[in-house]
C-alpha cells in the first residue's frame, strides 16, 4: 500500500493518510518494538495498548533481519485498522503501509 500524506501545515508536519478512505483522521490505537540483533531467531517484543506488555514472541516483527516498529491506526472516516511499520534491512530503512 502506498503512504499517502496531506499537505505539510503549521510545522507539525504531514497528516498521515487512510489507505481506505483518504481520510486524515487516523488514531494511533497501538505501538509494537521488536528488538533483535541481526539474524538471532530470539528477541524482545513490546507491545503498548491500554497496557504495556513485553515478551519474546518476535514473529510479527516486519523486520526479517533486525529491528522493527509498527503502529496500528484506525480511522475516523471508515472502519479501516491499518498498520504503519518502520523496520530495518539490509542496512537501509522502510516503512510499509498494510491495511
Amino acid at each position: 500500500m502506498k503512504l499517502a500524506f496531506g499537505d505539510y501545515k503549521n510545522d507539525i508536519g504531514l497528516p498521515l493518510e487512510c489507505p481506505n478512505c483518504g481520510s486524515s483522521y487516523m488514531h494511533q490505537k497501538k505501538v509494537e518494538v521488536f528488538q533483535r540483533n541481526e539474524d538471532d531467531r530470539n528477541g524482545l517484543h513490546v507491545s503498548v495498548d491500554e497496557k504495556v506488555t513485553t515478551d519474546t514472541n518476535i514473529a510479527d516483527n516486519p523486520s526479517p533481519r533486525r529491528q522493527g516498529l509498527t503502529l496500528h491506526l484506525s480511522c475516523e472516516g471508515c472502519p479501516n485498522v491499518s498498520q504503519l511499520s518502520i523496520y530495518q534491512h539490509h542496512g537501509s530503512t522502510y516503512m510499509k503501509f498494510n491495511s
